[in-house]
């Protein structure tokens, strides 16, 4: 028989209450189950007959759930705003993580003062903002959509936008040599559709887990 507070915990989460609330209030819930089946079973109840008098002094699941529902103090920010949290949100937070890698970069290669590592830095950074930012931004989304147990419209739109942003954008690093100047050359080209291919590949294992085990109904698919 399944445990009713994980079933009580599962209708939290898909009617969008923050994960850490539902396991704060499912864990408060279970100690006061346990001390009143101690208290039960040490006048001489059975400790099983105990423990469902208990469950049963505690409500229904629906009466249970109710004061979470009604709160919307506990509602997360992916069930209030999900084109925010899994679309935009990452996508402005992937453009920050680029804004400091290229500022790193031009703060290192001050005229004069280019270390001997630049080239190497500048290699890292290209592999870092097209392909390893991107693909971790994607698995976060998936993540945080799992946890969730949201729909997978809005982390969908999330990936795309996230793919779409790391095939488009160019980075170019050239350490400086004795016949060349360095150079650090930002640009927004039309992705090449390798490149689209490549990250879209990694982004499809991402979702794998959202597709097969995530709520997949079209109704309410942006909820």
């Amino acid at each position: 028989m399944r445990d009713p507070f994980d079933t009580l915990a599962e209708h939290l989460l898909r009617a969008g209450i923050r994960p850490r609330s539902v396991s704060r209030y499912v864990g408060e819930l279970r100690d006061h189950l346990d001390d009143a089946t101690d208290a039960l079973a040490a006048s001489g109840r059975p400790r099983p007959a105990a423990r469902q008098e208990a469950l049963d002094r505690l409500g229904t699941l629906d009466a249970l759930a109710l004061p979470m529902l009604v709160d919307r103090r506990f509602r997360s920010l992916g069930s209030r705003a999900p084109w925010l949290f899994y679309a935009f949100g990452p996508l402005a937070l992937y453009v920050a993580m680029l804004a400091v890698i290229i500022a790193g970069l031009i703060g290192a290669s001050s005229p004069g003062a280019t270390p001997a590592w630049f080239g190497n830095a500048g290699a890292t950074s290209q592999i870092l903002a097209s392909s390893i930012l991107p693909v971790v931004g994607v698995w976060m989304i998936c993540f945080a959509a799992l946890r969730r147990r949201a729909r997978f419209g809005w982390p969908l739109v999330g990936a795309v936008l996230m793919i779409a942003a790391a095939a488009a954008f160019q980075l170019d690093v050239r350490a400086p040599s004795p016949d060349l100047g360095g150079l650090i050359a930002i640009g927004v080209l039309l992705p090449s559709m390798h490149k689209l291919m490549l990250l879209s590949a990694f982004a499809a294992a991402a979702l794998l887990p959202l597709l097969v085990f995530g709520p997949l109904g079209t109704k309410g698919a942006f909820r």
